[in-house]
């Protein structure tokens, strides 16, 4: 499975593409659940997540993450739609279905999963975007750093 270095400043981490494309989805959710009046960069940051969360930048995903979160506020914004997806997940429990899964996945680029999708690793995914976000993940390209297996 491809993995790709998701960036906030100089820090991040390494991280399955299926497992980012699956938060990315979830939060996308929040934010359409919301039904907010969305200020143009949450829209412009809404499409790119869109396409990315397709399958489409397999193996060279990058959340822009430096391009929208320019404030605190938008960065507690992001936070508080994290939260919320986290929560969702908590509440679905079990897996993510095949169906779901594939649900998702541009048809196009042939990427289909044949067995179920833990959620717990989603939630773990969500927990690191929010971490590296708010300051706590040091990690940096050029670091000598163990990855987690999760």
């Amino acid at each position: 499975m491809a993995r790709s270095f998701i960036t906030f400043g100089d820090n991040g981490f390494f991280i399955n593409d299926t497992f980012t494309e699956l938060s990315l989805i979830y939060i996308i959710d929040i934010v359409e659940r919301k039904n907010l009046e969305l200020p143009s960069w949450l829209m412009d940051m809404k499409k790119w997540w869109e396409l990315t969360s397709s399958g489409a930048t397999a193996n060279m995903v990058d959340l822009r993450l430096d391009l929208y979160l320019v404030n605190e506020d938008r960065i507690a914004l992001l936070s508080s739609f994290i939260y919320d997806a986290i929560e969702v997940l908590k509440k679905k429990g079990g897996d993510i279905s095949v169906e779901e899964y594939n649900s998702y996945i541009d048809p196009t680029l042939k990427r289909f999963r044949d067995s179920p999708f833990p959620t717990d690793k989603i939630i773990k995914s969500l927990e690191h975007i929010s971490d590296l976000i708010n300051g706590k993940i040091n990690y940096r390209l050029s670091d000598a750093v163990e990855l987690p297996d999760f």
